[in-house]
This record gives structure tokens, C-alpha cells and sequence, in this order.
């Protein structure tokens, strides 16, 4: 009897430790498995992609908007050709801003920059705000996956 009673208790311990092992696997944040790390904020993504012409801007919330959503439609056209009407688009904003720049050659390099520094990122930009907050501009962008 003595020994049925031992086995019985042996059986129970071990199911306590398989228990435990579980809960313990489901509370540590990497024993999951492997798992993308967290992608920055589509906000901050776009501002560093767009800098190069931001860097040149005042701090004045509608050129900061309209270049960005200038920059939003060349980062959202992805390998796709730039369409005529976003290059068209950008020619006004230049002369608009006083710049003398190219758009078509402005998109390009954006294009090539999104390449080399964000090759990884699949989202799409479906909205830009901005707001001046003294101190800085704060952007926010709204993003889906493609």
C-alpha cells in the first residue's frame, strides 16, 4: 500500500512541476520564441525620411504639413513609379517655398533613401497632422500595413 501511495505522490509532484514549468514559460517575455522587435512610431519614420527638406523649413506648421504629405505620397509609392501628379504637386510646393529644387529629382533621392534606411517598413502613410508646440514640431502619422 505503502508503495502505491508513494508512486500516487510522485505522479502529483510531477504534474505540479509541469504546471509550474508552464506558467513560468508563459510569464517570461522571450521564451515565446523569436518575435520582430518593435517598430518605431510611423511619426518618427517619416520625419527622419523626410529631413533632408524638413532641415531647410522654418518652424511653420502648414509648410511642415505639406511637406511631409508631399513626402507621405513618395514614401507610399513604394516600387512603384512616382506618379506625374505627385511630381507636379511637388514643383508647386517647391516654387511655393521659394526653392529651386527638381521634384523629380527630390523624389528620387527620397526614394533611394528609403531604400538604404528603411527597406524593412511595408506601412503606408494615410495621414499627417502637425503641431507646433513651442519648444518643437510634433508629428503624428497615421499608418497602415500593406
Amino acid at each position: 500500500m505503502m508503495a502505491n501511495e508513494n508512486a500516487r505522490q510522485k505522479r502529483l509532484e510531477k504534474k505540479r512541476r509541469k504546471r509550474e514549468e508552464k506558467r513560468r514559460a508563459l510569464r517570461a517575455p522571450d521564451s515565446v520564441g523569436w518575435a520582430p522587435p518593435p517598430m518605431p512610431k510611423l511619426s518618427a519614420t517619416l520625419t527622419e525620411f523626410a529631413k533632408p527638406l524638413l532641415d531647410r523649413l522654418p518652424d511653420d506648421v502648414d509648410a511642415w504639413k505639406f511637406v511631409l504629405s508631399w513626402a507621405a505620397m513618395v514614401w507610399n509609392a513604394a516600387d512603384d513609379e512616382v506618379s506625374k501628379l505627385t511630381i507636379a504637386l511637388g514643383h508647386e510646393m517647391f516654387a511655393a517655398l521659394g526653392w529651386q529644387d527638381d521634384a523629380a529629382e527630390e523624389a528620387r533621392r527620397l526614394r533611394a533613401r528609403k531604400k538604404e534606411m528603411f527597406p524593412w517598413d511595408r506601412r503606408k502613410v494615410a495621414g499627417v497632422e502637425v503641431e507646433d508646440r513651442g519648444d518643437m514640431m510634433y508629428v503624428v502619422a497615421l499608418g497602415v500595413l500593406r
